[in-house]
């Protein structure tokens, strides 16, 4: 349940600050370079934070750490991130271009 928590949590935080700030400020902008580098630099900094907080509790409840280093569950969360991340940035898309063609379609 902590994992969950914590690693929804921080791939809807990316997903909002992709679509709601970087997106609109950077990407929208023509800063391709700027856009990527914050995203990228997003999702490393939101991986980070959900593993911390997924390492502390398990070893304030159930002891040691398992014998995966921590660099292992690190890109293996960040490839969840990338993924979900991409997934959302679909879903905006499709959605957008479908509410797009619905007020075409009425006018």
């Amino acid at each position: 349940m902590i994992a969950t928590t914590a690693l929804v949590s921080a791939y809807a935080a990316a997903a909002y600050v992709n679509h709601l700030v970087l997106v609109p400020r950077l990407l929208r902008n023509g800063w391709n370079l700027r856009y990527a580098s914050s995203l990228i630099g997003i999702m490393m900094l939101f991986t980070a934070a959900a593993l911390a907080v997924l390492r502390l509790f398990y070893v304030k409840i159930l002891g040691p750490f398992p014998v995966r280093p921590w660099y292992e569950d690190y890109a293996i969360d960040l490839f969840g991130m990338v993924v979900h991340v991409l997934a959302a940035a679909a879903v905006v898309s499709l959605v957008g271009r479908w509410t797009r063609s619905m007020r075409t379609d009425v006018q």
